[in-house]
């Protein structure tokens, strides 16, 4: 999962996050494909100092990404498991507060569905390649993220450009 270099600006069309990995839609065959997404998860991944995430390897049990203000944390998620998209988001925002931005599967990515997106609702979704499922295969039921204001961020960016002048 990464940002662009413009994501959190007041760029045009900057606000996307990319999904790349192998994608389980034509299995056997292995493909390295990607998906993008809009909304305001690659932002707010980017207010926490973050510019993306690899995530290797497989948990044994259900689990969600946390990521706040430069640190990320595992944490447990069996009683999101089962969930859909937006119980998901519910749940993690009022643990965690409505600041909070999520991307999650539901059921089909948990359910290994070789088409499942991951989803930030109300309305955007990496839908293609199947994204959805390797989350799901590796018991990841979502990312959760809450960065500083966005107000401190653009702060910092134009103190960079001062910089480079």
């Amino acid at each position: 999962m990464m940002t662009g270099p413009l994501t959190g600006t007041p760029a045009p069309t900057s606000g996307r996050v990319i999904f790349a990995g192998v994608s389980p839609r034509v299995y056997p065959k292995p493909w390295y494909t990607h998906s993008t997404m809009g909304g305001f998860t690659g932002s707010e991944l980017k207010y926490a100092d973050f510019d993306g995430l690899v995530i290797t390897g497989r948990s044994e049990k259900p689990v969600y990404v946390w990521i706040k203000n430069g640190e990320a944390s595992i944490m447990p998620a069996e009683d999101l498991w089962g969930l859909t998209i937006g119980a998901t988001v519910e749940k993690l925002r009022q643990k965690h507060g409505h600041g909070i931005e999520v991307a999650c599967i539901g059921p089909a990515g948990e359910r290994l569905v070789r088409y499942a997106a991951i989803s930030h609702p109300p309305e955007n979704a990496s839908g293609h390649s199947g994204f959805g499922a390797v989350m799901g295969s590796k018991k990841i039921k979502a990312i959760a993220v809450q960065g500083a204001e966005p107000e401190h961020f653009l702060a910092t960016c134009k103190y960079a450009m001062r910089l480079s002048r």
